[in-house]
């Protein structure tokens, strides 16, 4: 938990910004790292800060403006959505390019290990961008220079042993400190006796470890399998559509309401049933989707609705689509019944495939997409294809300099398994 954040996160910022201690006879003038001062420092700071409506309240603390904030209790968690969800993007054309390249190794096998559940492969992957980041934070930063040697803190030493730890002990997430720090902070939440405090904290402990007992013997009675007290309709697998929801059904117009008609349409007919000369389609919206990994699922029907002070944007996903994992934004959730049987869709918009180029430059950290017209990305999809919400947030990256359509960069949330898109980088 601190290694990779609250030790490592100061290192590299304030070697970026010049202020790292330093020996009388080093002079910071020849530090070409040194990039993130004065104007420049105050505009990615804000530039953090703007992500923040993009970020799904299941991402956990937004980060604030790092420029503002840095010292004033920066939060572990921060510093994780800082460091790698948000700066491989927010600091493309600022770090120079072999810096950038160097920290975005680091981005990559940081993700990689935080998985749940990794391949092989990926941990091999994962290892060996950890030890060419170490060796080449040797050759850019400390140069053989004794004066720069205790640019080396412990903290990057200690990744090195990242990967390696992991056939022994499991990936870290199932054992670092987030856990024990969470559970700390609910039990001194549920302390009633203040003049006993340590009596009554082993009889919560206690108590606590009966009822995590019972869940596992009977998982159904476990809160984390309970949706929530909204209404909503069970579709299985974990699966479950939430409100808001239409009151009654509507029939669509537009490029939507064509696209619902015609599949609808396909499919009865597929099943030899002509409908009616006067026939057309209603539905009934709803706004969420309930997904097994515990994320809420928005949609722009309702999100649209709210004001970019009030928005932390959920209605972004990654879905399972003909084989490979898409990004998408989600309009609305609807079911409807084909051959006697409910069907749960959603409309989605599809982002562009990742620029090829910006995905290896940045070691396979940036994606950046486009979004797609209404021809192009508008699609139906199962509800059940939808595996996770992601965060997708506007920069300003562009391939060409004649090219003016809006790119996004993705964030898939730490812990969660990644997509790994196969790329075309002569495409």
């Amino acid at each position: 938990m601190h290694v990779p954040t609250l030790n490592l996160g100061p290192l590299l910022i304030q070697l970026w910004q010049g202020k790292f201690q330093r020996e009388s006879t080093d002079d910071v003038k020849m530090w070409d790292w040194a990039v993130l001062k004065t104007k420049v420092w105050e505009a990615h700071g804000q530039s953090v800060a703007d992500c923040r409506p993009y970020l799904p309240g299941s991402f956990d603390r937004p980060p604030r403006n790092i420029a503002l904030k840095m010292n004033s209790n920066y939060k572990a968690k921060e510093w994780q959505g800082y460091l790698y969800g948000l700066a491989p993007a927010l600091l493309y054309r600022i770090l120079p390019r072999k810096y950038w390249q160097n920290f975005c190794k680091l981005v990559r096998a940081v993700r990689m290990i935080h998985q749940r559940t990794i391949p092989l492969a990926q941990l091999l992957v994962a290892q060996q961008c950890l030890d060419e980041f170490h060796l080449q934070y040797e050759i850019l930063y400390v140069q053989r220079r004794v004066d720069q040697l205790h640019f080396v803190r412990p903290c990057i030493h200690a990744l090195l042993h990242f990967g390696l730890e992991v056939p022994r002990l499991g990936p870290p997430t199932i054992y670092s400190t987030w856990t024990i720090e969470r559970t700390i902070g609910i039990m001194g939440q549920e302390l009633k006796q203040p003049s006993n405090p340590y009596h009554n904290l082993s009889q919560r402990a206690v108590q606590r470890a009966q009822l995590n007992a019972l869940f596992a013997m009977v998982p159904s009675l476990s809160p984390d399998n309970q949706n929530s007290n909204v209404p909503s309709m069970e579709l299985g697998d974990r699966y479950a559509l939430l409100r808001a929801r239409d009151w009654r059904p509507r029939q669509l117009e537009g490029v939507i309401g064509g696209l619902v008609s015609r599949y609808i349409l396909n499919k009865e007919q597929k099943l030899g049933n002509n409908p009616a000369p006067n026939w057309h389609v209603t539905i009934t919206r709803w706004a969420r989707l309930w997904l097994p990994n515990g994320q809420i699922a928005h949609s722009l029907w309702k999100e649209e609705c709210k004001t970019i002070d009030e928005l932390q944007r959920a209605r972004c996903v990654k879905l399972h689509l003909d084989g490979t994992d898409e990004f998408t934004e989600v309009q609305f959730y609807f079911p409807v019944r084909i051959a006697e049987k409910t069907q749960i869709l959603a409309v989605v918009r599809l982002f562009s495939c990742l620029d090829p180029i910006l995905y290896e430059e940045s070691q396979c950290t940036v994606y950046s997409v486009m979004e797609l017209d209404d021809t192009d990305g508008l699609q139906l999809v199962d509800a059940k294809s939808i595996l996770s919400v992601v965060a997708v947030i506007p920069h300003a990256y562009h391939v060409r300099p004649d090219k003016t359509d809006k790119c996004f960069f993705i964030w898939e949330q730490m812990g969660l398994e990644l997509a790994h898109p196969e790329v075309d980088i002569d495409q």
